[in-house]
């Protein structure tokens, strides 16, 4: 039954490769289709190596490396998409820096057993990134949506 307890990493490992190849994919092949399908699979990596984790049970590692898969999935590669699209390595640095901050904070009150819930969960500020940068040609009103997404993240 120690396979068991990796079966959460195993999926969440799955996960992380997912995000390296989104990130990968949006710089030698951009696609919003490509895009909007990484994100589609880690949304359901997500939740199953949650579900695998409660039902099989999970290691001590498990928490750290979901932390690790969201910031790839949910900040990185949405941030490489906002530096493909404006250019900006300063708006794209916010963005993947808010979603860490919000990563470490919630790992933080996870701990303190504090159920306090605060501000906008990482998967929702990626697919509404992802969303409003494909669906504008405005710079400006791209980097507006990036600063107020950031915001509410961290």
């Amino acid at each position: 039954m120690i396979f068991q307890k990796h079966i959460a990493n195993i999926v969440t490992t799955l996960w992380i490769i997912t995000g390296i190849v989104a990130c990968v994919g949006a710089i030698y092949h951009p696609s919003f289709i490509l895009a909007e399908t990484y994100l589609a699979l880690a949304l359901i990596f997500d939740a199953l190596d949650g579900w695998c984790a409660r039902r099989f049970g999970g290691h001590r590692f498990g928490p750290y490396l979901d932390d690790i898969a969201d910031a790839l999935n949910f900040g990185l590669h949405p941030a490489v998409w906002i530096y493909l699209l404006t250019d900006s390595i300063v708006l794209a640095s916010i963005f993947v820096l808010s979603i860490l901050f919000r990563l470490v904070r919630f790992t933080l009150q996870k701990e303190n057993k504090s159920v306090f819930f605060s501000w906008l969960p990482s998967p929702a500020s990626a697919i509404a990134l992802l969303g409003l940068l494909f669906f504008t040609d405005s710079v400006l009103v791209a980097a507006l949506g990036v600063i107020i997404l950031s915001v509410l993240s961290c």
